[in-house]
């Protein structure tokens, strides 16, 4: 079978199908740039309406507050009516903490004035305004007074650019009136459209020069009074403006045109773009053909030479990217590891039988040691010597579970009668009795646990306990007790505790600590090891004094490892 490769042929399909995806994009890159000058100018409406409709909102929320002033609240209506001064100013003051309570809780406006008369007697409350903006709503309240109306609105600018949108309230001679800026909204929404756009507030009962360009264009629009909105050029500029409900101010944004939004123009630069990347392919076939499809050929015949072991060492090759360079170094180190990896094994399978070799040996010692120890017993028996029969049968009992080497694990009960079987060998060899004493739960007898896992802490305590001055008695305490934790997981907890004078202080933090295993007490780093091989981070020790030496053990039920994991782990303490 003929094997395919990637050929100057199929880079010349994807050269044709890639000439042909150009021409689909520049078609659709008209229509989409079309509908993005759509959406731009939908965007733009759309944020010139929000703002509108959170001028509204808040311009609203003003009104509803002072009319609600004007009509139900007690100190206004008392102002109203007040004769003496002193009532007037207390009328006054409290009314000034109800606006100064609501400001404090609400947005609804930036300032408050309360008038009694024409300017005679104010209150007002307009931090951050100019002195100018102060004086023109005090001349503005001060002006209506008397006018016959209950309720005005005022738009007004100032010379440093802020608008305002004063709401007035009246009854006789006292006014209240809410100030709101509304230049920020401007800004906020001049910084929010494109870079070039700018924003007006235009009040069709009151414009400064500022803003006469845009009443001009309206007037020349021909915008009727039941418009609210509408898009419109005016020259190179765009306008978009939308009027607030019955407030008598337009919102309006003017944004400048660009080349982008000529169409015809835009057709011509895709039409450059699509021959230069056109061109760019071209260019770009030759190089990969040179760079990219030569080399990966010659890094293809080194593979094959590998996978039919023709080749033994890679060749240099001068690879033109750092990639394949890297992929030629990866393959070189590959093939040095596969070499050194087949040394390893056949070193390893040697290795493997040499010791199944010494093992087989060992296998026919402690038969003779038994053989041996039987013949005693006889001896022994024959001679009516009963204690030397005694020793001689826990020595084999003690033989033959010591040499159980091809296991890891024991059954707690078979752990448990070599114990007992230790103690009573002990009883008959030393000089002082041990009593050794088993406080056990039931159903435990066959849970699984490491080989000499409570002998080891037995015989440390026998060795090495020194008993006071005329004591013979060593009493050993084994406590052996089911654990549950929140969620669930059985854990078996071993304490072996004697009376003694306790570990030496300075051996206790090594003992404790995990993945340490000392030059002193060889048994119980033992155990340790072998504890963190099979349970790995699951099983926990724990040594300490308390009227003596106390070992404790936590195991879980069993070890659910697989040889990998205990191999993996072995490697681990190893390091």
């Amino acid at each position: 079978m003929k094997k395919k490769y990637m050929n100057r042929t199929i880079m010349k399909i994807a050269l044709i199908g890639y000439a042909a995806l150009l021409i689909l994009l520049l078609t659709l890159n008209i229509l989409m740039l079309r509908g993005n000058y759509t959406d731009s100018q939908n965007r733009i409406i759309g944020l010139i309406q929000e703002t509108a409709d959170e001028i509204e909102e808040r311009l609203s929320a003003a009104d509803s507050f002072l009319y609600n002033i004007y009509a139900d609240n007690a100190n206004f209506r008392l102002l109203t009516s007040a004769v003496s001064e002193i009532d007037r100013y207390s009328n006054m003051y409290e009314l000034n903490k109800t606006f100064s309570l609501y400001q404090m809780t609400h947005d609804s406006f930036d300032g408050y004035f309360i008038m009694n008369g024409k300017n005679e007697n104010v209150l007002y409350k307009a931090d951050g305004m100019s002195a100018e903006t102060i004086g023109k709503a005090k001349e503005l309240i001060s002006n209506t007074v008397g006018s016959g109306h209950s309720a005005e609105q005022y738009n007004f600018c100032t010379e440093d650019g802020c608008c305002y949108t004063l709401i007035i309230y009246h009854q006789k001679n006292i006014s209240i009136a809410g100030i709101c800026n509304l230049g920020a909204y401007r800004d906020i929404l001049e910084n929010t459209l494109a870079d070039s756009a700018r924003v007006f507030l235009w009040f069709e009962d009151n414009y400064d020069e500022s803003s006469q360009t845009i009443g001009k264009f309206l007037d020349t629009a021909k915008i009727s009074p039941d418009t609210v909105s509408f898009a419109k050029k005016n020259g190179k500029d765009n306008l978009y403006g939308i009027k607030i409900k019955e407030r008598g101010i337009w919102l309006i944004g003017q944004t400048s045109r660009t080349i982008f939004t000529s169409l015809s123009l835009l057709q011509i630069f895709l039409f450059l773009i699509t021959l230069a990347s056109v061109a760019g392919t071209i260019c770009l076939y030759r190089a990969l053909i040179k760079r990219l499809v030569k080399p990966m050929y010659r890094l293809m015949d080194v593979m094959e030479g590998i996978q039919n072991n023709s080749i033994s060492k890679i060749p240099e090759m001068n690879l033109p990217f750092y990639e394949m360079n890297l992929m030629s170094i990866t393959l070189k180190n590959m093939v040095e590891e596969i070499r050194n990896q087949r040394i390893h094994y056949y070193e390893e399978k040697l290795s493997r039988q040499e010791a199944q070799l010494q093992f087989m040996q060992l296998q026919l010692k402690p038969h003779f040691f038994l053989n041996c120890l039987k013949s005693l017993n006889t001896m022994a028996a024959d001679a009516g010597m009963e204690n030397m029969q005694e020793i001689i049968l826990n020595i084999s009992d003690y033989l033959r579970y010591f040499l159980r080497i091809d296991r890891k694990t024991t059954l707690l009960r078979e752990e448990i009668i070599f114990v007992e079987n230790y103690i009573k060998l002990q009883n008959l060899l030393a000089n002082r009795k041990i009593i050794c004493n088993f406080l056990m739960e039931e159903d435990l007898s066959h849970w699984e646990v490491p080989v000499l896992c409570i002998q080891t802490f037995v015989e440390n305590s026998i060795k090495y306990v020194k008993l006071p001055q005329g004591k013979t008695e060593l009493p050993i305490l084994i406590q052996i007790n089911r654990l549950i934790t929140e969620n669930g997981k059985e854990f078996l907890n071993l304490i072996v505790s004697d009376t003694g004078q306790g570990y030496p202080q300075g051996l206790l933090s090594d003992l404790n600590k995990r993945y340490f295993y000392g030059t002193n007490s060889i048994g119980i780093n033992n155990i340790k090891q072998r504890c963190d091989i099979l349970y790995g981070e699951r099983a926990e020790y724990s040594f300490y004094n308390m009227g003596g030496a106390v070992s404790e053990l936590f195991l879980p039920a069993s070890p659910e490892r697989s040889k990998e994991d205990i191999t993996e782990n072995e490697n681990l303490i190893g390091r």
